[in-house]
């Protein structure tokens, strides 16, 4: 009878593990197909689940860094840390964050301290580390190729598995940016370790697409779509280089594909925004609409702003009137809430509007309304790079006559 008991305890523990482990490799699923919403539950149930497990909170930081909410990847960072305080992935978490403020020395002293970790954690560590490096995508040529270099000696010492593969060839493109044929090949080279991925044949019309070599991105992302119909990043990629070229119907074709395999706020807001990006302006602001009365997301705001002043007819009566009708018409309601986005292109659309000479007391009106947005207490609640981008549009375009009406408090 005990032995009956000892097994079926045994047998159950085991089903529970896997069913953990299955779990959290969904959840990173979900978070590379770009269903952010989706991988955010699914780390939430396991956290609650299993709240003394520091690296679901890791895990769930990345997702949240994909989904462009760095405070939100910061608190997880710290939760796991709370309850794990030597938690490797977590270290390397917050590691990455002082990297955003291109703190290297501080970064290299959280990686230190998770370099501590058991040996055989150690090539996992490494990689995450190198991927630290990666995550970063603002910083001056110079500071890329650094992180790029001390990606590939991480990557170097890593696991070496097909993710650590594509993740060299991110690192060789980005150490030297003149040299696409090593990551091209590094990326074919981690394709035969997952013949049926399509990441890798993405990886190449990716540099491809920054080459200006449209047709051989194009070409490379069918292949991928060859090996998964409905992997739906590869729709959203076609979609944007199909914008490069300036096809916006074909562009736009293509996105729709993407929201409907991926339909959910993220993917939702990208849209928008590659509306934008593509000149699309009329359709920018008419989705953006639709996608502000399903949900009150802060950036979308200054997306439409954005387009309505770059719009090609009537300029300066449009650039006018901007930030009257996303800046004044919604400063009531917003005053009322607080944004945890990143929020750097509300700075991008605030920096138009300055060197369109926008009448000063609207620039006001709008520049309050970004404070409003990212305040909380007296604190500005952006993530580093926003907040550098605040400084500087503070400086640069500001006029002296409202600097002080317009004082802030440093973080």
């Amino acid at each position: 009878m005990k032995k009956i008991s000892v097994s079926l305890l045994l047998s159950s523990v085991l089903l529970m593990t896997s069913a953990v482990a299955q779990t959290l490799a969904e959840g990173q699923r979900f978070s590379r197909n770009e269903e952010f919403e989706k991988a955010e539950q699914i780390y939430a149930k396991l956290i609650a689940t299993k709240p003394k497990v520091g690296d679901n909170y890791y895990w769930a930081g990345l997702n949240f860094l994909a989904k462009g909410d760095s405070l939100s990847a910061l608190n997880m960072f710290n939760q796991g840390l709370a309850i794990a305080p030597t938690g490797p992935l977590n270290l390397v978490g917050k590691g990455h964050m002082e990297l955003r403020k291109h703190n290297v020395q501080g970064a290299e002293a959280f990686f230190v301290q998770a370099s501590v970790a058991k040996k055989k954690l150690r090539p996992l560590i490494n990689k995450e580390i190198a991927r630290a490096y990666l995550l970063v995508e603002f910083g001056s040529p110079e500071q890329l190729k650094t992180y790029g270099a001390r990606a590939i000696d991480y990557l170097k010492i890593s696991n070496n598995d097909f993710e650590a593969k594509i993740l060299l060839g991110d690192a060789m493109i980005i150490n030297n940016p003149t040299n696409s044929s090593d990551a091209i090949q590094q990326y074919i080279v981690a394709g035969y370790d997952a013949t049926s991925d399509p990441r890798p044949l993405m990886r190449q019309a990716k540099v491809y697409a920054r080459a200006n070599a449209a047709t051989l991105a194009l070409s490379k992302l069918d292949e991928a779509l060859a090996l998964d119909v409905n992997y739906a990043p590869a729709y959203r990629q076609k979609a944007e280089v199909f914008s490069l070229l300036k096809e916006r119907d074909s562009a736009v074709i293509y996105y729709e594909e993407y929201l409907r395999r991926n339909d959910n706020i993220t993917a939702r807001k990208f849209y928008v925004q590659n509306l934008y990006l593509s000149g699309d302006f009329d359709r920018c602001i008419n989705e953006g609409k639709k996608l502000l009365d399903k949900k009150s997301i802060p950036v979308i705001y200054g997306t439409i702003a954005y387009a309505i002043a770059s719009k090609e007819k009537a300029k300066r009566r449009l650039a006018d009137s901007a930030p009257n009708r996303f800046g004044i018409e919604l400063l009531h309601e917003k005053l009322r809430r607080v944004a945890h986005q990143t929020v750097e292109s509300w700075f991008v659309a605030e920096r138009e509007l300055f060197q369109r000479r926008v009448d000063l007391s609207v620039r006001i009106v709008y520049h309050r309304y970004i404070v409003a947005q990212t305040s909380h207490r007296g604190k500005f609640q952006l993530d580093d790079h926003g907040l550098d981008g605040y400084r500087q549009s503070r400086s640069e375009y500001l006029p002296n006559g409202a600097k002080n009406v317009l004082r802030w408090q440093k973080l």
